[in-house]
């Protein structure tokens, strides 16, 4: 216990102290594994987190159904079967680890992030994914051919898709071009 309060406050002088919430979570709960390597869709318990780095130096922690988190705030615990199913078949035909950069909210935090009245995220149905090596629109292109896909959302200043198991839609947030106003000089 000494060691662990240790880590915590050498992580929290380093700004880390959320992964040191998340280890001290799982040592309560008994876990002893580092990694969790597979998946099995009955399994609710919570699973070990593991840490890794995007290119960019951003901090991965591998999580519950063995999809990386883009940081330890991102809740995979209550994800429904479905979308597990859906982020699993995307694992397989890239190849690679999906990030989640979002996964349950809760409302308060819905509307902080002006999320959608009636989100999935909400819901645990929602997943905002990004996988590496693969742009937005292509991983987008290929989630609409999945059995059992809801919604597929591409934004255009993100580097994610949300994935969802609810109704059937699309959307596309596009840039279109914006009006430019004309700047002119004040004269004094």
């Amino acid at each position: 216990m000494k060691r662990l309060i240790r880590i915590c406050a050498i992580l929290g002088a380093l700004g880390l102290l959320a992964a040191c919430k998340t280890t001290g979570q799982q040592s309560k709960l008994g876990v002893t594994s580092s990694v969790s390597t597979h998946i099995d869709l009955s399994d609710r318990s919570m699973t070990a987190y593991a840490e890794g780095r995007t290119k960019q130096g951003a901090k991965l922690i591998t999580g519950k159904h063995g999809f990386k988190r883009a940081h330890g705030r991102v809740k995979l615990s209550c994800l429904k079967p479905e979308i597990v199913k859906i982020l699993k078949q995307v694992e397989r035909h890239y190849g690679k680890k999906v990030i989640v950069t979002s996964g349950y909210r809760s409302k308060s935090h819905n509307r902080r992030v002006r999320g959608a009245r009636n989100s999935q995220h909400m819901y645990c149905r929602a997943a905002d994914i990004r996988v590496p090596g693969v742009s937005k629109h292509a991983l987008a292109k290929y989630a609409r051919t999945i059995k059992g896909i809801g919604g597929v959302g591409v934004y255009c200043r993100s580097s994610f898709v949300h994935l969802d198991s609810a109704k059937r839609r699309d959307w596309r947030w596009g840039c279109g071009k914006k009006k430019r106003r004309k700047r002119t000089a004040r004269r004094r």
